[in-house]
C-alpha cells in the first residue's frame, strides 16, 4: 500500500546531491582567501595528477572519495533496491561523522582526512558552493567552519538509511 521507501530514497538522493555539489561541507577563511570543502573545486584532477606517488592507502582513499561523490546515485538506485540505499548512505554518514568528531575534538586526526576534500576555489564564482556557517567554528583551527552542506549530506544519508527499512512496492 505504501511506497514510503521509494519516496524517501529519492529525497535522500536529491539531498545528498545538493549537499555535496551545491553547498560547502566546511569552509576555511584564511584571510582574503576562502577554501571550500567538497562544494569547491572537485579535487579529482589533483587526485589523478599524483598517481606516480601513490601507495595502497591513497588508492583506498581515492576510491572512497569517488564513491562519496557518486553516493547520490546509489541512493537514487535505492528506489528499487534496499541494498543500494544502504551502501549509498554509508559514505555520506561517514564523512559527516568525521566532520563532527573532529569538530568536537574527539578525533582531531579527522582534519587530516578532511584536508584532501578542500578545493582552492568555487565552481561558479559567488554562486556555487553556497556557504552558510552556523557559528560552528572549529575550536582548534580558527577560521575553519562547519557549513550547511554537512547537515544536508547528513540528512540525505540518514533518510537513505531509514528508507532501507520501509516498503518499496504495492501489495
Amino acid at each position: 500500500m505504501s511506497k514510503a521507501g521509494k519516496i524517501i530514497a529519492m529525497i535522500a538522493g536529491i539531498l545528498t546531491f545538493i549537499g555535496t555539489f551545491a553547498f560547502s561541507l566546511v569552509t576555511f577563511n584564511a584571510g582574503p582567501t576562502v577554501i571550500y570543502g567538497i562544494g569547491g573545486s572537485i579535487r579529482l584532477i589533483d587526485l589523478f595528477a599524483t598517481i606516480s606517488t601513490w601507495d595502497v592507502g591513497t588508492w583506498i582513499f581515492a576510491i572512497a572519495y569517488i564513491i562519496f561523490l557518486l553516493s547520490f546515485i546509489l541512493q537514487l538506485l535505492g528506489i528499487k533496491s534496499r541494498i543500494a540505499a544502504f551502501f549509498g548512505s554509508l559514505l555520506p554518514l561517514g564523512v559527516v561523522t568525521i566532520v563532527f568528531l573532529s569538530y568536537f575534538n574527539v578525533w582531531f586526526d579527522g582534519l587530516q582526512i578532511l584536508s584532501f576534500l578542500f578545493g582552492s576555489g568555487p565552481l561558479v564564482e559567488q554562486w556555487v558552493p553556497m556557504t552558510f556557517g552556523f557559528g560552528l567554528e572549529y575550536p582548534a583551527v580558527p577560521g575553519l567552519i562547519v557549513d550547511l552542506g554537512t547537515f544536508i549530506v547528513g540528512a540525505g544519508g540518514l533518510l537513505s538509511l531509514v528508507s532501507v527499512f520501509l516498503t518499496r512496492e504495492d501489495y
